[in-house]
């Protein structure tokens, strides 16, 4: 009995568990209906959940934190020098509050105004997750799934490889349904050690709250590296985010044989190397074998430990 209380308590050390936390996505349009967004009222689920705005329809609206519209600093602000952004524009804020209000500055007079409030497991959101990467060399391809229970736009989201090959290629991938996946074929830069980042979107430079620059960690949403070491480019971006932390530094999944990938098995309230396997068998846009243990070692220590 003493013997299998010591097995338990080594299993409930060694089995990764879920944090809890996730970085999924809310959505709201910039200027539809007109001198609107829409929904006026938004919902999330955790701090630490991305508010994304999305369709500026015109080189007009402003996304400004506030009540008042004389605000002289913000939380997030798209154009704290007075101007507004350009169509097409896109921005992202990474909830650290349970509520907060916000207007556009040129359409405050006009009640352009909304709200972003947290409000439980209640709500549904979209959760765009590295899902799947094959790095070979022979048909290399990232693939990104929608692990939550709402559409999501992918449009804007933009993925780093080994930390400087920068794509963002989902222009026509809007309303991603839940458990939908989009696969980027031969993208550059994918090497057989390397890491892959995703980033939610921001395209407005400038802006207080979040930064273009890959280097913000408040925009990684999600991050996956690889080989026979740590230490991939922006692992140390990947370890500093919080709610929640994407990765540890000096974690890397497996370096794999040619025709084998690694696959992520774990669900959305989980990141990190301990719910990455490798398959032999790839899967792009299609379900991930996941019928091993995605940290086979963890059960080989055991076994070890209570030869």
């Amino acid at each position: 009995m003493r013997r299998l209380a010591v097995l338990c308590l080594a299993l409930a050390i060694l089995v990764p568990v879920a944090r809890g936390v996730h970085a999924g996505q809310i959505f709201v349009t910039v200027g539809v209906p007109t001198n609107r967004f829409s929904p006026q009222n938004a919902f999330f689920r955790d701090v630490g959940d991305v508010v994304v705005w999305n369709t500026f329809t015109a080189s007009m609206h402003t996304v400004t934190q506030g009540t008042t519209g004389n605000e002289t600093s913000w939380a997030f602000n798209t154009n704290p020098l007075g101007g507004t952004a350009f169509a097409g524009s896109f921005f992202s804020w990474k909830t650290d509050r349970t509520s907060v209000s916000y207007y556009c500055k040129p359409h405050f007079a006009f009640a352009m105004t909304g709200t972003a409030q947290m409000v439980g497991s209640i709500v549904l959101e979209a959760d765009f997750r590295i899902n799947e990467v094959r790095y070979d060399g022979v048909a290399n391809f990232i693939e990104i799934t929608n692990l939550g229970d709402a559409a999501g736009d992918l449009n804007g989201f933009r993925l780093s490889i080994n930390g400087s090959t920068t794509i963002r290629p989902w222009v026509t991938a809007t309303n991603v349904a839940p458990g939908g996946m989009v696969v980027v074929n031969d993208p550059a830069g994918l090497t057989t050690s390397g890491s892959v980042a995703l980033y939610a979107p921001n395209t407005i430079p400038g802006a207080v709250g979040s930064s273009i620059a890959l280097t913000d960690a408040t925009m990684m949403i999600d991050y996956v590296e690889w080989g026979t070491a740590g230490g991939q480019p922006l692992e140390a971006t990947a370890a500093a985010t919080v709610l929640p932390t994407v990765w540890t530094a000096g974690d890397f999944a497996p370096q794999v044989a040619t025709t084998h990938d690694i696959n992520f098995c774990g669900t959305r309230f989980q990141y990190g190397v301990n719910f990455w396997t490798p398959v032999d068998t790839p899967s792009p846009g299609a379900a991930n074998n996941c019928l091993s243990p995605a940290r086979q070692q963890t059960w080989g220590r055991l076994k070890t430990l209570y030869r």
